[in-house]
């Protein structure tokens, strides 16, 4: 038999965690990571709230840190087919009966009474695993792997589980860090933004964005967008305040569907305790984004992950704006500007001379072009400018895709975040052209 601290594992004798019998209550999950798959007793949002209170972590997509992939004790065998399943799988993610988590918090300590061969046939089957369950380890001795294998569905715990004590140093670190970015000072927030508008689901009349004293706006939005299976979705989180009661405020959906299966949202009341409140909201974002709250500044989007959706608000903007917009109009010429400019130069060069007719192009603060009179250009380049510059053809052409333009308004978006994205096209713009121009120098050697 192996020594203490130690087990058995496919023919080799690994390290495992050490007992420790001085874990804080409620924080026996430390340093752990989950997310969990399908249907799940208890449902999904209670058990999120369950892992975070007792200082885990909930992710809301599976990760390359992620621990420990919770499945159903009773209908696992569903989750199978699963996209989430498999990534778990070729990840090398333990995938264990979400009876863990509860079996763990339950602190005293229960010796199992089966072997480990005998519980992993009782796994094997739903109704024997509700007989075998009495007879399983149960306790803060889970958190050795030796223990927590019993109630492994499928991968191996490959590595042991971080102590408790060092995992609360590093996040006493961490907070540490997170207090202090948030203690920096925002700028003033625009009356009427879109960081200051509560959802209109939100069933409670009279409720408030909160808004921290250092002007830190309780409001995100994220995207998740997959090319390959064409997945296009959202979520969006709120801390809404109404009177002295705070309430965590969460949507999603996918973009361009409808129905209720896919679009949804719940509002869950913390009473008083604005701690609470924050700690839901702070939790969650982190588990879409991978990202601190506190960093949602500074952060670029992690692999697999949702994307932050930056919303418009700080009136720091407006001053930015001023000092792109120069940089911007130089950049950004058009197809129309070029006919518009060609078109100017032809009247001044022949002005003296009374041979052409006077023409007038009005450029519009729409971002359209109106040819008011005359015009030297063939009908239809007149018709195609005015087709790539009239809005309202891109509205009826967004929604001809059922997607829903209150849901993702582009006026909601910061400029900040516009002016990277137009900085990221120009990018691709000139590689493109450094792309074209190689392949056009080989082409001729």
């Amino acid at each position: 038999m192996p020594g203490r601290g130690f087990f058995f594992f496919r023919g080799h004798v690994k390290y495992d965690s050490e007992a420790e019998d001085d874990i804080p209550k409620k924080k026996e999950l430390a340093g752990l990571k989950f997310a969990c798959i399908g249907s799940t007793n208890p449902p999904r949002h209670a058990l999120a709230k369950l892992v975070t209170s007792h200082g885990g972590i909930f992710q809301e997509s599976l990760d390359k840190d992620t621990d420990l992939l919770l499945v159903s004790d009773d209908d696992w065998a569903a989750a199978k087919a699963s996209q989430r399943y498999r990534d778990a799988q070729l990840a090398g993610v333990a995938i264990v009966r979400c009876s863990f988590v509860p079996a763990l918090l339950s602190r005293k300590n229960v010796e199992p009474q089966v072997t480990l061969s005998e519980a992993k046939k009782a796994l094997k089957k739903a109704e024997l695993f509700a007989q075998a369950s009495s007879l399983l380890p149960k306790g803060l001795l889970l958190r050795q792997r030796k223990y927590a294998a019993y109630y492994l569905v499928e991968g191996d715990l490959l590595k042991p589980f971080p102590r408790v004590s060092e995992a609360l140093k590093l996040q006493k670190e961490a907070d540490a860090l997170t207090k202090a970015k948030m203690k920096v000072k925002r700028p003033a927030i625009k009356a009427g933004s879109a960081l200051l508008k509560v959802d209109p689901l939100f069933s409670v009349k009279g409720g408030k964005i909160y808004v921290d004293k250092q002007r830190n706006a309780y409001n995100a939005s994220t995207q998740f967008t997959d090319i390959s299976t064409g997945i296009n979705k959202y979520y969006n989180l709120q801390v809404i305040q109404t009177n002295t009661t705070f309430h965590f405020f969460t949507r999603w959906g996918r973009l361009g569907a409808d129905d209720k299966v896919t679009n949804d949202y719940r509002q869950y009341s913390h009473g008083q305790s604005l701690k609470s409140a924050i700690q839901a909201f702070e939790s969650k974002f982190f588990g879409l984004t991978g990202i601190a709250f506190a960093d949602r500044f500074d952060s670029s989007q992690q692999p697999g992950r949702y994307a932050i959706v930056e919303l418009d608000g700080y009136l720091h903007e407006e001053t930015d704006e001023s000092e792109n917009k120069t940089d911007m109009n130089k950049d950004a010429t058009t197809a129309a500007d070029l006919p518009v400019k060609r078109e100017k130069r032809e009247q001044d060069a022949d002005a003296s001379d009374n041979e052409r007719k006077k023409k007038k192009v009005k450029n519009q603060p729409s971002s359209s072009v109106k040819v008011e009179s005359e015009s030297s250009l063939h009908q239809a380049v007149q018709d195609l400018i005015q087709l790539i510059f009239d809005r309202g053809m891109a509205v009826r052409a967004l929604t001809e895709q059922h997607l829903n333009l209150e849901r993702m308004p582009i006026e909601s978006i910061s400029k900040r975040q516009l002016n990277e994205g137009y900085a990221i096209l120009q990018e691709l713009q000139s590689l493109l052209q450094e792309t074209a121009e190689k392949r056009s120098t080989q082409m001729c050697t």
